[in-house]
């Protein structure tokens, strides 16, 4: 028996997406990085309204200017981030899933400043006892997709999985689009979200 065929470019196999009479064939942003289609996974509600206070936990000052840059995929879509001044936590807070600590997960989004380079920590947390940080991404005026993956058992199973970003200086700038957070050790392909989440079972 045979099930799903796909060829992609890259050298992961990325998320699977069935086809009929045409092909998939995403090329406005990093291949295997976004896709037009509905299906697949993103365990992250409101995935382009990183400003969304309902689900997206804010830190202590800082402000966002919403739909006021260009996206990857072309349509003014991506948000402004402008962090704190005066305050010791530059983290931007985090949305919460559930989590299962038997799984591996990968937190990934895109961002870019508008002139030099910024450093990006991405982080997963299990929300009440420990975070696990990447190390710093180097962010630079280009669209890049950067990925955080916590391996299986490195958190405590409390239930809860939370994600979120980390400026290291106060007053950066940095624009951010896509957030995503799949189970698995690839970032795979991007599914916008809004008030629900995607969690396609064969992903």
């Amino acid at each position: 028996f045979a099930f799903g065929a796909q060829i992609v470019y890259g050298s992961a196999p990325g998320a699977y997406n069935p086809t009929v009479a045409s092909a998939i064939n995403t090329t406005f942003a990093p291949a295997g990085s976004v896709k037009s289609s509905q299906l697949g996974q993103n365990l992250l509600k409101y995935s382009e309204q990183l400003n969304n206070n309902a689900v997206w936990n804010q830190d202590t000052g800082g402000s966002w200017s919403v739909d006021s840059v260009q996206a990857p995929n072309g349509t003014m879509t991506a948000d402004r981030r402008t962090w704190p001044s005066s305050t010791a936590n530059f983290a931007y807070g985090v949305q919460n899933t559930s989590y299962d600590a038997s799984k591996e997960y990968t937190f990934s989004v895109w961002a870019k400043v508008q002139s030099g380079t910024k450093n990006l920590t991405l982080s997963i947390s299990d929300v009440t006892l420990a975070t696990k940080n990447s190390a710093a991404q180097l962010v630079t005026t280009s669209w890049q997709r950067f990925s955080f993956t916590l391996k299986r058992g490195q958190l405590s199973n409390t239930g809860y999985l939370g994600v979120g970003f980390l400026s290291l200086t106060a007053g950066d700038l940095i624009d951010f689009w896509g957030a995503q957070l799949v189970r698995g050790l690839d970032p795979a392909a991007y599914n916008a979200t809004k008030a629900s989440v995607l969690n396609e079972s064969y992903v």
